[in-house]
């Protein structure tokens, strides 16, 4: 690559992954990949991979940098194997991006580039990248679009992959008609944004006019080391915290409290549970708080939320279904274990998605990484109110993990037209409406605890039915036009 492509890469990179930081940008994520496409326009599909994998380690890296603090911190590996897993990773997911633009280039028929095959790709490869790495399913150029809101009601219609399609649609576009000077698709681009202002109005309309049952829930935010919240020292003072927070709050239905919040067994350990029990006194709402504990008497932990009546009796509780690799578990375990002698310790998934109720209302609970999951997040939500995700961030150094976290909630909270509430440690929470509207949003070192209205709204979406449809269209249109080329080809060999 010469110097000038390496720059125009460098800054179609720059240019799609600022929104992710900076999500009132969102607009830069419109023109990111023009300097991109310049830079392999009369590429051959080998020079074109070897370009797309340069992209994909610079959108991979300035997204997910942040797996670098909890597994050097506390994996317990050495900094050299932390380095060579992350390295390894991040290059065999930069893979996807260079796979992407060798379709792309072995596919279209001209120098000139074509928008539909360009969205098309994309779009395929996005999905298949979320089919084959369960474990990573960050970096999506949808969601540089949250702070779009007209654009972001079509996530009830396609999801994230839909909206990719948008963005990149739309960057073909803009390419064609600044860089090709091809002056008759500015028809095509106010086309678009017509589309997207008619149907995101109509539905921003519709969810600002709606006439919703409220609930009122208290939401306590925690600012915790990662290390000292869990020393057994500190149990005490971790509960009393949350506990004189928690009496700070009046009326409400129900209060939540981040992931993991309580540092003991919550099963195992009676003499803790006692001592919690005990200091609930003159609390008279439920309470929906985390643990890490084992279940009857197997000695496996799971992380786990618990529903508790004022009294400390359990009346719900939901395992962790989906869990976070090096974080809850370490993929690889015996081969890691012989490589570097350190025993891990890991947590064990839960097996069934449990729908909590209370008198008036009920839940989906998904905890931490789980929101990140659109087809996860969805099943059972049709028997829910709501979704409440409880998660610590605390682990990721207050990097841009968190914002991206809160930003997949906003897009969970469409594609199901279901209130999200978030409560964390060293996170973002708060409450998102139907609509994707931040109704409260607060960081954790900011302010600790709220009480907020929350609208109840139990809709099936296009989405609900029909699922990633965008992306198994996308991926079989590939492989037919894949197919069909190859075949081409060889009736013009054999002739």
């Amino acid at each position: 690559m010469i110097i000038l492509e390496v720059v125009l890469i460098i800054l179609a990179g720059i240019l799609i992954t600022i929104p992710v930081r900076f999500s009132a940008l969102f607009f830069l994520a419109w023109f990111g990949l023009i300097p991109f496409i310049y830079a392999i326009s009369g590429d051959k599909p080998s020079q074109g991979f070897k370009k797309g994998v340069f992209l994909g380690i610079i959108i991979v890296l300035m997204t997910s940098y942040w797996l670098y603090y909890p597994l050097r911190y506390y994996s317990g590996l050495s900094l050299m194997f932390c380095l060579i897993i992350l390295l390894s990773f991040y290059l065999l997911l930069a893979v996807f991006y260079g796979l992407w633009v060798w379709f792309y280039l072995y596919i279209k028929r001209n120098r000139s580039i074509n928008p539909l095959w360009l969205a098309l790709t994309w779009t395929a490869f996005e999905y298949i990248r979320f089919r084959v790495f369960r474990p990573f399913p960050f970096a999506f150029i949808a969601y540089t679009q949250a702070s779009f809101k007209q654009l972001l009601q079509f996530a009830d219609l396609g999801g994230v992959f839909l909206i990719s399609f948008i963005v990149i649609l739309i960057n073909a576009f803009f390419y064609k008609f600044f860089i090709e000077r091809k002056k008759g698709n500015a028809l095509f681009i106010i086309i678009i944004f017509i589309i997207i202002f008619s149907y995101g109005g109509i539905k921003l309309s519709n969810y600002k006019n709606q006439d919703y049952n409220y609930i009122n829930l208290g939401i306590v935010q925690t600012n915790l080391d990662p290390v000292e919240k869990w020393k057994t020292a500190n149990i005490e003072s971790n509960i009393n915290y949350l506990v004189e927070e928690s009496r700070k709050i009046n009326d409400i239905n129900l209060i939540i409290w981040p992931e993991s919040s309580l540092t003991f067994d919550f099963i195992r350990n009676e003499y803790y549970r006692e001592r919690f029990v005990g200091s609930l006194k003159g609390i008279s709402f439920p309470l929906l708080t985390g643990s890490l504990s084992i279940i009857d008497d197997d000695f496996k932990k799971y992380n786990s939320v618990f529903l508790l009546a004022a009294d400390g009796k359990i009346m719900g509780r939901y395992n962790k279904i989906k869990l976070l690799p090096f974080g809850e578990y370490i993929p690889f375990k015996k081969l890691v274990e012989k490589i570097t002698g350190y025993t891990n310790y890991p947590i064990y998934p839960g097996g069934d998605i449990n729908i909590m109720n209370l008198p008036s209302f009920s839940w989906r609970t998904v905890i931490c990484s789980e929101i990140l999951y659109p087809d996860f997040v969805m099943k059972g939500v049709e028997e829910a109110d709501l979704i409440i995700n409880q998660s610590n961030e605390a682990w990721f150094q207050g990097s841009n993990l968190s914002r991206q976290m809160w930003t997949t909630a906003v897009f969970r909270a469409v594609e199901n037209r279901r209130a999200v509430v978030r409560s964390g440690n060293k996170s973002f929470g708060g409450v998102i409406s139907p609509a994707g509207i931040n109704i409260k949003k607060i960081y954790s070192g900011d302010m600790s605890t709220v009480k907020a209205a929350v609208p109840l709204n139990r809709e099936t979406t296009f989405y609900q039915l029909y699922g990633d449809f965008i992306g198994y269209i996308s991926t079989l249109i590939l492989l037919i036009l894949f197919l069909l080329k190859i075949f081409l080809k060889y009736l013009k060999y054999k002739q």
